[in-house]
């Protein structure tokens, strides 16, 4: 194999791959878990011609920064479609790992964030939803199947709808730059439990709080 051929075999192992460690960045061991499972290939150590090369670092092998891995997860998403998804949305991840993976790209400013990212992020699973009920389960979604977040004080009364769970601040940081909020209380009450009340789903203790509630949000 000549010299040339060996150095394009090599960098074409990296194409769309992460540094895990360069420039002065690293992402921890939950967020490489999340990024393995979306089929991205995170790579620890690089040839010195790859990291000295302007031409290749940035652009085919993406840097450990929040912009640049939604770059790669965008590369990605666009040659496998959902299925990169799939594993973070069962128990292939823990949880911890999707939190750490949450936490991290919160920290991409939202001007950065172009629409292709935005699609990316709205279909990623690393939300978790809010325990409003008994029946509640927590789980993690994405905001594409949850569109709407629970208040951050959470109501007395029992919610049948899944929503989102937003007190964590990387949850409430990466949401908000996707244009999701915290509901307020009196946008619970009128959005979500008055339709409950309507539909027959809540029993009369229940409806007693909602009228306090309701008398305070006046």
């Amino acid at each position: 194999m000549s010299w040339v051929t060996e150095k394009f075999t090599t960098c074409s192992l990296f194409i769309h791959s992460v540094c895990r460690n360069a420039m002065g960045s690293e992402l921890d061991d939950g967020t490489v878990t999340c990024l393995t499972a979306m089929f991205l290939h995170v790579t620890s150590q690089l040839p010195a011609y790859v990291l000295n090369h302007a031409g290749i670092l940035g652009n085919y092998v993406r840097l450990p920064i929040p912009e640049d891995v939604v770059d790669a997860m965008v590369t990605m998403c666009k040659r496998k479609g959902k299925t990169c998804f799939a594993q973070l949305q069962n128990d292939t991840v823990d949880a911890n790992a999707k939190r750490q993976l949450r936490k991290f790209l919160s920290r991409m400013e939202e001007t950065q964030l172009s629409a292709a990212h935005r699609k990316v992020l709205l279909n990623l699973p690393v939300f978790e939803t809010a325990k409003l009920s008994t029946a509640h389960e927590v789980k993690f979604v994405s905001l594409t199947e949850v569109k709407r977040a629970a208040p951050l004080s959470k109501p007395d009364i029992e919610i049948q709808e899944t929503l989102v769970d937003l007190s964590d601040e990387s949850s409430r940081t990466l949401a908000k730059a996707l244009g999701v909020f915290p509901m307020s209380t009196a946008e619970l009450l009128t959005d979500v439990v008055f339709r409950d009340i309507i539909a027959g789903k809540l029993n009369e203790a229940q409806v007693r709080v909602i009228k306090r509630i309701g008398f305070q949000c006046e």
